[in-house]
C-alpha cells in the first residue's frame, strides 16, 4: 500500500520504519512532520489508527503548551510607556527652565537670595564666632590638665 506525505508517496514499509525510528526517539523534526502528515490521511489503514491517535494527542499537547498571546495588553503597555516618557520629559524640562537661586540665607527670619548679601552675612557670622584666633588656646589654659585627669579618674574609680 502507498501513503502520501506532503505530496510525496511513501510505502507502508517506509512509514513503519519512520514510526519505529520515532518510538526510539531518533527522528528529526522534518521526519516527525512527515510522519504526522502520513497519519493525518483520511483513508489510513486500521493498523495505524493507534499511532494516529497518539500523534494527534501529542500535536494537541504541543499547541496547548504554547501560551496564547494577549494582544490587548501589549498596546496598552506601549501607550503607558509613551505616556510615562512624555510626563518624565515634561517634568525634566520644567525643572531645567525654572530658575532656582543657588545661594540663600535667612537673616532675621527673612530669606535673602542676593549673593553679595549672603556672603557678607556669612563673614559677619564667622567673625562673631571666633573673634580671636588664639581663643581656643586661651580657654585651654584656664584648665589645668592634671586636675582634669584626676577628676576624671576619680569618677571612674568610684572614689
Amino acid at each position: 500500500m502507498q501513503l502520501f506525505s506532503n505530496h510525496k508517496i511513501i510505502s507502508t514499509k517506509e512509514a513503519d520504519a519512520l514510526l519505529e525510528k520515532y518510538y526510539e526517539g531518533f527522528t528529526s523534526a522534518e521526519e516527525e512532520r512527515q510522519l504526522y502528515l502520513v497519519l493525518l490521511q483520511p483513508d489510513l489503514p486500521e493498523r495505524y489508527q493507534a499511532d494516529r491517535a497518539m500523534m494527534g494527542y501529542f500535536a494537541g499537547e504541543k499547541q496547548a503548551g504554547k501560551p496564547k498571546k494577549n494582544r490587548t495588553i501589549i498596546p496598552m503597555i506601549r501607550w503607558a510607556s509613551v505616556a510615562a516618557a512624555l510626563i518624565g520629559g515634561i517634568f525634566l524640562v520644567r525643572s531645567l527652565i525654572e530658575e532656582k537661586p543657588q545661594c540663600y540665607a535667612y537673616v532675621d527670619g527673612v530669606k535673602v537670595t542676593d549673593v553679595a548679601t549672603v556672603k557678607a552675612e556669612a563673614m559677619q557670622s564667622i567673625s562673631e564666632i571666633a573673634s580671636d584666633p588664639d581663643e581656643v588656646a586661651q580657654a585651654a589654659k584656664q584648665f589645668k590638665a592634671e586636675e582634669i585627669v584626676k577628676d576624671q579618674l576619680s569618677v571612674f574609680s568610684g572614689n
